[in-house]
């Protein structure tokens, strides 16, 4: 997946991370040491063109979908879509009344996908209070459990 990647643009939307080209492979077993965390693949047939992760956090009873991302030729397919309907599925099993997103705030596109996929945007409340202390001025959006 790390050659999905194709810009300094892509990485920092995907990972938050500034160190492009990233080449340490190891980023992935360090991103799934963290129990909370579970990562998903999608396939059509057997080409992988999916990826993304489900964070789970038990002290706040929330889930979030994080880094999710298409293989660049399977983008504007509608796959971006498939891939957070899917993720829906065990996110609501963990915590049906809280799951949540995060978006760069320039990744207009990636928010497109997620608010067609049945995300809201938070309140501007809320989203101050969710972006204290991160890299980001973050757009937060919230699921409705009947997804």
């Amino acid at each position: 997946m790390l050659s999905w990647v194709k810009t300094a643009t892509e990485l920092l939307y995907w990972t938050g991370r500034t160190d492009f080209p990233l080449t340490d492979t190891g980023v992935f077993d360090e991103w799934h040491q963290d129990p909370d965390i579970h990562a998903f693949m999608m396939f059509v047939g057997d080409d992988l063109i999916g990826y993304g992760e489900c964070w789970y956090d038990d002290s706040d009873q929330s889930v979030e979908l994080a880094r999710l991302i298409i293989k660049p030729e399977q983008r504007r397919n509608g796959h971006g879509s498939q891939l957070v309907k899917l993720l829906l599925q065990p996110a609501n099993q963990m915590h049906p009344h809280d799951i949540w997103m995060r978006v760069h705030p320039d990744n207009q596109r990636a928010e497109s996908v997620y608010l067609n996929a049945g995300f809201k945007r938070a309140d501007e409340e809320k989203e101050t209070a969710f972006n204290h202390g991160e890299k980001a001025n973050f757009h937060w959006l919230h699921c409705s459990p009947k997804i």
